[in-house]
């Protein structure tokens, strides 16, 4: 964990080709994982976003995967990949597992038909990002 924060300090600046914590931003990252391009995201697109954090394939993403993961795709900054991974670790085990999606899936269906469309994932996002207990 001390890895992960001093590489949150080291790297700093927002990477992301949208404004850190915008409407845009969080509309690049729905388009990145909406990979059958229907405006919403199924359990399984959840559990594919995550897994594909995963870089040693134990089925566990852990803190440092997501961080190094986040800004090499240039999703965001340091610290909206902090805040993030604090917020989809249900368990606070230090990692995003199978067991997670599910509960991650729900958190972002705010009309719970059991897919995220567009406009709650980016509602959603903000929130999470922009959040006072974020900063």
């Amino acid at each position: 964990m001390i890895a992960f924060i001093l590489s949150c300090i080291l790297i700093g600046a927002n990477a992301g080709p949208f404004p850190e914590g915008s409407d845009a931003e969080a509309r690049y990252v729905f388009h990145l994982a909406d990979k059958d391009g229907n405006y919403s995201l199924s359990l399984a697109e959840f559990q594919r976003i995550f897994f594909d954090f995963d870089r040693n394939h134990d089925k566990s993403v852990t803190s440092d995967e997501f961080l190094l993961d986040w800004m090499e795709r240039h999703l965001g900054s340091s610290l909206e990949a902090v805040i993030l991974f604090h917020h989809l670790d249900v368990d606070r085990n230090g990692h995003i597992e199978d067991t997670d999606i599910p509960w991650i899936l729900a958190f972002f269906d705010r009309n719970m038909d059991g897919v995220v469309g567009q406009a709650e994932f980016v509602i959603t996002w903000l929130k999470l990002i922009n959040s006072p207990q974020s900063r």
